[in-house]
């Protein structure tokens, strides 16, 4: 009875958290809507939110856009989001209040799911608390209300549910977690975002293959592969459409190889993962500049054996504060910087060596001592 109790507690803490960031604009009076001004929201969801349920409330589901182009499909593409039962708040109140309150409500949703899903693993109701309100407020779901991505907000929602059931099915061997997957999955198709939906999955497969490899039971295995499919099922109506909007359109056609290879994944990449903002903002990203350029530059030198001594002498040059013994932790941490910042620029430059000609490999290897002083520089360890 203490734990129930600690958890509606720290469900109410959540929303009340919720109410305290939104409060200022769930409570207000005006057209006040959160969120950047120039940004996905005001430039396209708040105008297909107004057109898509001002139709839906005179009794027409809205199929096709005719204001935009010479018309386009619009429930097919899903982001309209006509079938998401939260979105019918778009009947019932004025277009600001509705984008605000679905705002506030999915944020909550987010943590009150991630506290159920902690629980369900076991954790203690403040380890849980503390998992839900990290995940509302962290920058890779939060930082979508300032961006204006409404659907993302929506869909994310409800991946820790998706988990929860997950977790459930292997905890208690109780049949009725797979419908509470069933249900997260078509809440999510039907929340407008597939993009999100296909990450989720991918974690969701391999989450569970993990977890059966010490746990196997036909049963538990064909519960978990039945919450997908359950989902799809139940969210047939939007996913049919979708797919025959998108087979009309350029997202149906197929990438050649060479096309979708164009912008890989390059390895000093990985540094974000500790460092985010490493190579600066999107807006601002040297790093490929920087690269491209010094290849596009060195690919049309005809005098390789003099550039090849240049640009290993700068190489040199470059690493030579990391010869002497660091004389403090600060200076270890440069110097381990410096030489992880200059093998993944060597890295980089041998991942797209396909950028300049086979004659010309070997400069464009020596080039990444260029890159590598570059990037020296920005971190001022040169």
């Amino acid at each position: 009875m203490t734990t129930r109790r600690e958890e509606l507690i720290s469900l109410a803490l959540l929303l009340a958290l919720t109410l305290a960031m939104f409060g200022d604009v769930l409570f207000a009076v005006g057209t006040r809507v959160v969120g950047f001004q120039i940004s996905d929201l005001f430039l396209q969801f708040l105008s297909w939110r107004d057109f898509g349920f001002r139709e839906l409330a005179k009794g027409n589901l809205a199929l096709w856009n005719p204001h935009i182009f010479s018309g386009a499909p619009y429930f097919g593409a899903m982001q309209a989001a006509l079938l998401y039962p939260p979105n019918w708040l778009f009947l019932i109140l004025p277009l600001s209040a509705a984008v605000n309150w679905t705002t506030a409500l999915h944020v909550f949703a987010i943590g009150a799911f991630m506290f159920c899903w902690m629980r369900v693993r076991g954790l203690h109701v403040m380890a849980s608390f503390l998992a839900g309100y990290l995940v509302m407020f962290c920058g890779a779901h939060f930082l979508h209300i300032f961006a204006g991505h409404l659907p993302h907000l929506i869909a994310m929602a409800w991946a820790p549910l998706i988990f929860c059931a997950i977790d459930g099915l292997f905890e208690t061997r109780n049949f009725r977690w797979c419908f509470v997957g069933m249900f997260a999955v078509a809440m999510q198709i039907l929340a407008g975002f597939p993009q999100h939906v296909f990450y989720t999955a991918i974690i969701a497969g391999l989450y569970s293959a993990l977890r059966l490899i010490g746990n196997w039971n036909w049963s538990l295995a064909g519960s978990l592969l039945g919450i997908y499919p359950g989902g799809a099922a139940l969210s047939a109506v939007q996913l049919l459409a979708a797919n025959q909007t998108m087979r009309e359109t350029v997202r149906g056609t197929p990438l050649p190889f060479e096309f979708a290879s164009v912008l890989p994944f390059p390895p000093e990449n990985f540094i974000t993962l500790f460092v985010p903002n490493f190579f600066g903002e999107a807006a601002g990203y040297w790093a490929y500049a920087a690269l491209s350029f010094s290849l596009r530059f060195c690919s049309r030198l005809q005098q390789i054996p003099e550039r090849l001594e240049i640009h290993f002498f700068c190489f040199a040059l470059s690493y030579s504060p990391c010869c002497r013994r660091p004389r403090s932790i600060a200076e270890a941490k440069k110097n381990g910087i410096q030489i992880y910042s200059g093998c993944s620029s060597v890295g980089c430059v041998l991942g797209h060596r396909w950028v300049v000609d086979e004659r010309d490999r070997f400069l464009a290897i020596a080039d990444g001592g260029a890159h590598v002083r570059t990037l020296c520089r920005v971190v001022g360890c040169g």
